[in-house]
This record gives C-alpha cells, sequence and structure tokens, in this order.
C-alpha cells in the first residue's frame, strides 16, 4: 500500500494528519486513479468527522468535489459539509444550490441521507435559506426508497416546523404520504410531522380535515391494538385536533 491509498487512515490516526499533508490529498483527488481519489475523499470526510475545523478552510473544494462523477468522492464532500452544518450552519448555507442539484440527482442512499443532513442542519438555522430545495424534498418524499423518504418525513421535519411557509411542496407530499398504503413507516412519521408542523403554523396544511380524520383513524388502529400503551401516532392526533378544535 502507498501513503497516498493511506491518507484515510493516516487522519484518522491523527487528524491533524489532513493539515499536513494536504498536499497529498489534493494530488489524489486530481489523480486519475480511482482508488487514489477514493482515498483522498474519504480523508477530507474523516478530517471532517473528527473536526469539522480541519476542513472549515476547505469549503470550496468541498463544493466542488460535490459535482464529481465519483459516488464516492461526492458522498465525502456531502459528509464534509454535513458536518461543517452541524458546527455552523450559516458558514455553507451557499451551498444549499449545490447539495439541492446533488440530492435531485442522488440515488445512493448515503448520499441522499448526507445531503439531507447538511439541508437540514441549514434549514433549521434559517428555513429561507433551504426554501429553493422544497421541490426536490417533495419529490424524495414521493418517489424515493422507503429508508430516504422516512429520513424526509422525521428528520428534515424539523427544519419545516422552522417556518411551513417555506416548504409548500413538502408539507404537501407530506399530506399525500399519509394515505401510503406500501409503508407504515412513512404513514406514522408524515402523521407525527404534519401535526407538528400543524402546530407551528395552523394554515399550512391544505387539507387540515382530512389529515386529522386519516391520523384519528390510524390512532384508533393503533388503541386497538394488543397491549397498546400509547404512541406516537396517538400523540399526533392529539395534537390536531387541539390545533383544529
Amino acid at each position: 500500500m502507498t501513503d497516498t491509498e493511506s491518507l484515510q487512515r493516516a487522519v484518522a490516526a491523527d487528524p491533524d494528519a489532513f493539515e499536513r499533508r494536504f498536499d497529498e490529498v489534493k494530488r489524489g483527488l486530481d489523480s486519475e486513479n480511482p482508488r487514489r481519489r477514493m482515498d483522498a475523499g474519504r480523508a477530507v470526510r474523516e478530517a471532517a468527522k473528527q473536526d469539522p475545523a480541519l476542513v472549515a478552510g476547505r469549503r470550496d473544494l468541498l463544493l466542488g468535489l460535490l459535482s464529481d462523477g465519483n459516488g464516492s468522492v461526492s458522498l465525502s464532500a456531502a459528509v464534509g459539509l454535513a458536518e461543517l452544518a452541524d458546527a455552523e450552519p450559516g458558514a455553507v448555507a451557499e451551498a444549499v444550490p449545490d447539495l439541492t442539484a446533488l440530492l435531485a440527482e442522488a440515488h445512493e442512499p448515503a448520499i441522499e441521507e448526507a445531503a439531507i443532513r447538511a439541508l437540514k442542519r441549514i434549514g433549521e438555522w434559517s428555513p429561507e435559506a433551504v426554501a429553493g430545495a422544497d421541490d426536490t424534498l417533495a419529490e424524495k418524499l414521493r418517489t424515493a426508497t422507503p429508508p430516504i423518504r422516512i429520513v424526509v418525513a422525521s428528520f428534515f421535519a424539523d427544519a419545516v416546523v422552522a417556518d411551513p411557509s417555506q416548504f409548500p411542496e413538502t408539507v404537501d407530499a407530506l399530506e399525500v404520504a399519509l394515505e401510503d398504503d406500501d409503508n407504515a413507516a412513512v404513514r406514522k412519521h408524515a402523521a407525527v410531522a404534519l401535526s407538528q408542523i400543524a402546530t407551528a403554523d395552523r394554515s399550512a396544511l391544505s387539507a387540515p380535515e382530512a389529515v386529522v380524520a386519516t391520523v384519528e383513524a390510524m390512532a384508533a388502529r393503533e388503541r386497538a391494538k394488543p397491549l397498546y400503551e400509547g404512541d406516537s401516532v396517538g400523540e399526533a392526533a392529539e395534537r390536531l385536533r387541539s390545533v383544529y378544535e
């Protein structure tokens, strides 16, 4: 194994090695050898996970790598931006259009999750900054694999709750998800998210009566189960009743 191929391990063992060996990292990223490029990207990813400050000054590099043709490299860039967003969301708000474009094109769960994670943290800081991703997030909620749909319905919903008016398409997609007979988990997360959104802004739902009726029916089915001790859908139904009674 060459020194270049050990960059990820070197950074994992000593995060400060990222800065010391950054010239090697850059050469790896510029290499035509896929293994070298992937290892260099993973070194960037590892540094961001260990200490976001290590890549804070390399935001332009991360932005450039988002559209890389190598999925592993794009993932490393998305993870790096997500780690930076966790630490200082305002510092990476400029990445929203690039993250949105990546999310729209991606069909790899790890990349989708990393992009959604970064957008969520930026959205919690400033919902308006992420409003441009509304259509893309709604489309993922409608058509992505169930695990990614759940990530949008549960994880990203925190950003929607911060200002539902910025995400009308996502709210609409959550209402549609309530009628999804193919995945109970998606329905449950949509019910909880919509109850929280309605609590934040009772005018955000396009069909509140239908939502209340659907969630009430879901809650009734849960209550009818043996050994019922309460559940998130029941709590969602209570929140919706408190808003619309």
